[in-house]
């Protein structure tokens, strides 16, 4: 009968430590996040004034991959993340700030506060093709990698982390263009619906233009079918990195449009085979090509890659910050 009561109090004991113990974890652990789409552990670590390795080393078994954390997840906030007050490390505002209001700011004012050309210093051309020696070429092209890197976020492989402790990914946030859903930087968002504001108003109809041979023979008002916005891997090759991971770049219909100057089976194409106009060479219509760059969009048609389906954000984007600004406070 001793023996049973000796079991039963050391079972209570081993009982009792565990509630403890676990009283202890839950303490540290006592505060929870959800992550949000378009977050990242540096991001979320970030915004509580911490570090990530903290946030890692309590959650280990719910990412099992430290770059891409689920939306949804719900993660165990150290203690000391609450203590010190939250910082940010890049110059971009909040994602939730800047596109905050986008419904109320897409007006003729607010459009007219951001239209603006492409920067020609961020030309593929002036970095890759017309610009110089090698040596200069890798130098504007670093350059321009930091100025990507400052504003839209560090991309694994290219740039300095200390420019920007989060990724492009963090910037990011779902939107509609022309009913459908394409991913982008934050600060590309408001040139993208400005754009898209001027495209329902101005190309509804094709208008003949002798510089566009056979124009209206396309289908108008034309709608895109697929976008491609934000990619989470660099598809150039030769030391240069794409637009794509940086959120500032978007396709329309690619399987329906060319890239003539690209690799592959795009120089095979039938369109590229024969000696036709650019316009001649996709199916959207050149309409977009002069709206799109009234608010600092760039045309990749215009590169020697010939790339008919490609526009990139090469706008100021601090020009986008002061236009959100001046119309959020109003």
């Amino acid at each position: 009968m001793n023996d049973w009561k000796h079991l039963l109090t050391a079972v209570l004991a081993v009982f009792a430590l565990g509630l403890t113990a676990n009283d202890a974890l839950a303490k540290k652990r006592s505060k929870y996040y959800t992550v949000k789409d378009g977050d990242t552990l540096s991001g979320i670590a970030s915004r509580f004034g911490c570090i990530a390795k903290e946030i890692l080393r309590i959650n280990k078994s719910k990412i099992p991959n430290p770059d891409v954390i689920a939306k949804g997840l719900r993660l165990y906030m150290p203690k000391k993340c609450r203590k010190r007050r939250p910082v940010s490390s890049s110059p971009t505002e909040p994602i939730e700030d800047m596109v905050r209001g986008i419904k109320w700011a897409i007006n003729s004012p607010f459009c007219k506060q951001i239209k603006q050309k492409p920067q020609k210093r961020f030309f593929r051309s002036s970095y890759r093709s017309q610009c110089g020696s090698g040596t200069e070429c890798r130098r504007k092209h670093k350059a321009f990698t930091a100025f990507r890197t400052k504003n839209y976020g560090y991309f694994r492989g290219f740039g300095d982390k200390e420019l920007n402790a989060n990724n492009p990914q963090h910037y990011t946030q779902w939107i509609d263009f022309m009913e459908k859903k394409v991913r982008l930087n934050q600060l590309a968002i408001h040139p993208l619906k400005c754009a898209e504001r001027a495209i329902k108003k101005r190309c509804k109809k094709c208008t003949p233009d002798p510089k566009y041979p056979g124009e209206c023979k396309k289908k108008f008002p034309y709608k895109p079918r697929v976008l491609s916005g934000l990619r989470h891997r660099n598809t150039f090759r030769g030391g240069e990195v794409s637009n794509h991971v940086y959120g500032i770049a978007i396709d329309l219909d690619p399987s329906h449009n060319t890239c003539c100057g690209c690799v592959g089976k795009w120089k095979k194409h039938p369109k590229c085979r024969r000696k036709l106009p650019k316009n001649q060479r996709m199916i959207m219509p050149m309409c977009w090509v002069k709206e799109f760059e009234k608010f600092g969009f760039y045309w990749l048609g215009n590169d020697k890659l010939q790339d008919t389906m490609h526009f990139e954000f090469l706008g100021d984007p601090d020009r986008i910050r002061r236009a959100v600004r001046k119309y959020r406070n109003q």
